[in-house]
């Protein structure tokens, strides 16, 4: 689900779009041709086919997954765009993760790229030097922000790169992180909301509000949480302050 400039709420069940206007008014759109939706933005639609039967019967590949813009209140599906061939991935559990126009999903220890404006792809190695310690063949992006990915729960990677930033593995404070913005990372830990300087191991949690229930919410203002009597935006942080640095 998410919500458009204009306060329509935007969901799918399985197979079409639904737009909730701010007067109540429910639209679907027609359903896709092939597959399911696995995920919805404001201008278009994440669609893939189940897994399929491949080899005689031996093996089981994943189908292959296509972008399809939103035009009106319609699917676009003239400019339909495979951005995942057969046999990469099955996306499930939120993936891909969008920032701007560009999807971000991990698929066998290799970072995925692709930008729905300009159809490029790009596909890279992620930590290949350490693929022995840090196993990254089913792990999934928990986040991404143009910068940074954030795979699993446990290794932050440049997404320019591929290469380890961090891992849970020697700086602690990378567990349980949900997002990341300017290297910095955003997570929930004993009712509080905590900012992490990733780039930095040395420097401690910065508490930024307090969240008795752990309703968090994304937006480009930074994260919508509830404090138990009213939504508050706390706003993403552009730098670490360096009065909290511990260096």
């Amino acid at each position: 689900m998410t919500i458009d400039s204009d306060g329509t709420i935007v969901f799918v069940d399985r197979y079409t779009v639904k737009w909730c206007d701010p007067d109540g008014t429910i639209r679907s759109s027609d359903p896709v041709r092939d597959g399911m939706i696995c995920r919805v933005y404001v201008d278009g639609v994440v669609v893939q086919a189940g897994s399929r039967v491949v080899n005689d019967g031996k093996e089981i590949e994943a189908a292959p997954a296509s972008f399809i813009p939103i035009k009106g209140r319609s699917l676009d599906f003239a400019h339909e765009v495979e951005i995942a061939p057969a046999g990469v991935k099955s996306l499930s559990y939120g993936e891909p993760i969008r920032h701007g126009n560009v999807l971000a999903w991990m698929a066998s220890k290799r970072l995925h790229l692709f930008n729905v404006q300009t159809g490029v792809a790009s596909i890279m190695p992620a930590d290949d030097k350490n693929e022995t310690e840090f196993n990254l063949r089913n792990t999934r992006v928990i986040a991404f922000d143009g910068e940074t990915v954030l795979a699993g729960s446990g290794v932050v990677i440049d997404a320019n790169t591929g290469k380890r930033i961090a891992s849970n593995w020697d700086d602690k404070r990378i567990i349980s992180l949900f997002a990341t913005r300017s290297r910095i990372g955003y997570r929930l830990k004993d009712g509080q909301l905590e900012a992490v300087d990733i780039m930095h191991p040395s420097r401690p949690p910065m508490h930024l509000a307090d969240v008795p229930h752990p309703l968090v919410f994304q937006s480009e203002a930074g994260l919508l949480i509830w404090t138990g009597a009213k939504w508050k935006t706390v706003p993403w942080l552009s730098s670490f302050p360096e009065q909290s640095a511990g260096d």
